[in-house]
């Protein structure tokens, strides 16, 4: 493996006995069209495709996309496998009904933050101290905007988690498979969706402060507009004892104010 490879934050599963585990987590179906993002050296690509209708797999590095390319030459002359060059954060994603991957620890939350849009189930290998975080309610230390976020848009859980020793070369903690299934209904509306998103995201940089000020902080709402609804909300308490769907509440009443 080449230091650039390492410089992305590539750890290769080597045990089938998980790649199993997770194609069954995932149900993964004959009908499906699967996404996976960081084909790595195949492991998961061939267990996928065994399952799928079709693989869609972006890969940044270079050198690992010349080998998925060469180990995978007759399922992307089948059309069976669409080999994708390039960074999953920038790159236009075909339609996919499906994401399955293990993905590079070090674009765990930015890669779901652009998933989001398609609103389609995923299931990822992350680390284990992310996957709690992605699950964490309010008023816990490790709520985030990103828990937050996934609050709005998804039901989710852990799998199970996975020894960092099943890896190559060995990072320095476990992992963890987490299911992501997008809600029927979210609270959103689609004309405060991306505005609100990037609102939550912002305040949450510091959530151990009092809601009232991490609101001021974003520079949207003056602290005149604030104080008109101090007497329904209690900005006194710290942003992160909120919950989306009540920080959301807040947002509308000071978007009406204007």
């Amino acid at each position: 493996m080449t230091n650039k490879t390492k410089q992305l934050g590539q750890n290769f599963l080597i045990d089938n006995n998980i790649i199993n585990k997770e194609i069954k987590r995932a149900d993964v179906l004959e009908s499906q069209i699967i996404l996976e993002i960081g084909g790595g050296k195949g492991i998961l690509t061939e267990a996928l495709l065994q399952k799928a209708k079709k693989v869609i797999c972006i890969e940044l590095d270079k050198e690992l996309f010349v080998h998925l390319k060469k180990k995978f030459q007759k399922q992307i002359q089948a059309k069976k496998l669409q080999l994708i060059q390039g960074d999953c954060l920038d790159v236009q994603i075909p339609y996919f009904d499906k994401c399955v991957a293990n993905i590079p620890y070090s674009i765990s939350s930015p890669l779901i933050f652009r998933l989001l849009e398609f609103k389609k189930p995923m299931y990822f290998m992350v680390q284990k101290e992310f996957a709690q975080r992605l699950f964490t309610k309010r008023g816990d230390k490790n709520y985030s905007s990103l828990g937050a976020v996934c609050s709005i848009y998804f039901d989710g859980h852990i799998c199970f988690n996975v020894s960092k020793n099943v890896f190559r070369p060995v990072p320095k903690t476990d992992s963890a498979f987490v299911k992501l299934i997008p809600k029927e209904k979210i609270i959103l509306s689609k004309k405060d969706e991306k505005k609100f998103i990037s609102f939550l995201r912002h305040i949450f940089c510091h959530k151990k402060q009092n809601i009232k000020k991490t609101i001021l902080n974003t520079g949207l709402f003056s602290k005149e507009k604030i104080e008109k609804i101090e007497n329904e909300f209690t900005m006194t308490m710290k942003t992160y004892k909120f919950s989306a769907e009540e920080i959301y509440e807040i947002y509308k009443r000071l978007d009406v104010l204007g």
